[in-house]
């Protein structure tokens, strides 16, 4: 019964061994093609993700504060005054 159970064991495992080289073959092995398109895939998002970051380290501070309804007539000022919290004069962000 062992003896069996050894020949379907080595015949699965050709089996799988074939699957990994049909595998291998279709990607090409380890080759220096396949360490340049690593290297490729690797660093193209670094430009990408500093050019998304840049805003929040180049962007300027901006005073700003809720507009202002068309039919008040009031100065900036005093709009501010009205507008933004009377403990800090900012708006929260």
């Amino acid at each position: 019964m062992t003896i069996l159970n050894d020949a379907e064991k080595k015949g699965q495992a050709d089996h799988k061994d074939e699957k990994e080289e049909d595998l291998m073959d279709l990607v090409g092995g380890d080759g220096p093609w396949q360490r340049w398109l690593f290297l490729v895939i690797l660093l193209c998002p670094i430009p990408d993700a500093s050019h998304n970051m840049s805003m929040s380290f180049f962007a300027p501070n901006i005073d700003y504060w809720c507009a202002q309804p068309p039919n008040i007539n009031i100065s900036v000022e005093q709009w501010k005054a009205v507008a933004l919290p009377a403990e800090d004069q900012h708006c929260s962000r």
